[in-house]
C-alpha cells in the first residue's frame, strides 16, 4: 500500500478506519499520518 498524501485519500481511509473497532490490530506500511488520525488504534508498521 502506497502512502496517500492527499486529503481525499485521507477521508477515504478515515471512513474505512471508523468501521474498525479500537481493539483491532491494523497493519500499515509507510503511512505515518495514520497514527495522528487514529491514536486509539494499535498500529503495526512493517
Amino acid at each position: 500500500m502506497s502512502a496517500i498524501d492527499d486529503d481525499n485519500g485521507k477521508i477515504i481511509i478515515e471512513r474505512l478506519f471508523n468501521n474498525i473497532p479500537d481493539s483491532a490490530i491494523i497493519c500499515i506500511s509507510h503511512n505515518s499520518w495514520i497514527n495522528d488520525y487514529f491514536p486509539n488504534k494499535l498500529l503495526l508498521v512493517d
